[in-house]
């Protein structure tokens, strides 16, 4: 998982989360045009452009891919929830770029924790079909019955969940023992528990308002008081981008693999931009250690 590129470790309250602190990385200010009245000096165009050809990429493995109408077997779950999550994906990057460029680094930060997200569960509904042969059957009608008990609905719509579910369980029976999984069961398959802390569980504090999101964005003053900060330096900016970037590409493989394994120029297409953003993860190493960077050599030399 790319996310496993920045580390992160709790501060002391009035701090933020940041990542380890690593020496910055001197970076062209070159103004990236947003708009004719906007720029932002900082934000590397390369990066911009590189997001650009992965936006292409996710719209062009979609075209004319097509689904069974309903789940049948695992093989059709694993489909159906590939390409539900493909929009999902489509969006977050189309807009994370745009983000950056109108200095809303909150959004960015929430979104690249999204996008870990989309590529976790992709990855692994892909890798464990009889896993989302269950989620798509009776794991999403346990989800409808159990909101239906929550909001105190009618008896008989209850009612009529109930029987839904015992139908689908005796319709799947080979995954009707099986349960929903924690998140941080699926993601740590893939990274590490100290990622899935302070990579996922760390942004998410931000996306449901808790109060220990405060810390990423109040800075401590010299005279001893807090100020908000809603934008990060341009360095973590940039990292996050890539970062997202290759949790997308992450998605992006699982579903060229699912949909069109046969066809070599997307297949090509992938792995050019997956380089691509290899180098710009070394151009901009914020957070890295040099066995993470060690690593993504590696993976460039064997390209």
């Amino acid at each position: 998982m790319a996310s496993r590129h920045r580390r992160r470790r709790a501060r002391t309250a009035s701090t933020r989360f940041e990542s380890n602190q690593r020496p910055s990385l001197q970076v062209t200010m070159t103004e990236v045009p947003v708009a004719p009245e906007f720029s932002r000096p900082g934000l590397d165009p390369d990066v911009i452009r590189a997001l650009q050809a992965l936006d292409d990429l996710v719209r062009d493995m979609r075209i004319d891919v097509e689904v069974p109408i309903g789940v049948t077997d695992a093989d059709s779950a694993v489909q159906r929830y590939l390409i539900y999550l493909s929009m999902l994906v489509d969006s977050v990057v189309a807009d994370i770029g745009m983000s950056a460029m109108i200095k809303n680094d909150v959004m960015v930060l929430t979104k690249l924790r999204m996008l870990i997200e989309y590529s976790t569960k992709g990855a692994y509904y892909d890798e464990h079909p009889d896993y989302a042969l269950y989620m798509l059957t009776i794991g999403e009608a346990k989800d409808i019955l159990h909101k239906l008990e929550d909001a105190n609905t009618d008896p008989q719509a209850i009612a009529n969940a109930q029987i839904a579910v015992a139908e689908l369980k005796g319709r799947f029976p080979s995954v009707a023992h099986f349960h929903r999984l924690k998140f941080d069961q699926l993601m740590t398959t893939y990274a590490t528990r100290n990622d899935y802390v302070w990579v996922y569980r760390a942004p998410s504090s931000l996306l449901h308002g808790d109060p220990e999101g405060m810390r990423t964005l109040f800075k401590r003053l010299p005279n001893g008081n807090e100020r908000l900060v809603l934008e990060f330096p341009f360095e973590q900016v940039n990292a996050m981008l890539v970062d997202a970037a290759n949790n997308c590409l992450r998605f992006c493989g699982h579903f060229i693999g699912r949909f069109k394994p046969d066809n070599k120029a997307l297949i090509a297409r992938a792995h050019s931009v997956r380089l691509r953003f290899l180098h710009l993860l070394l151009k901009h190493p914020y957070g890295c250690t040099d066995e993470m960077l060690e690593v993504v050599r590696k993976e460039i030399a064997e390209s």
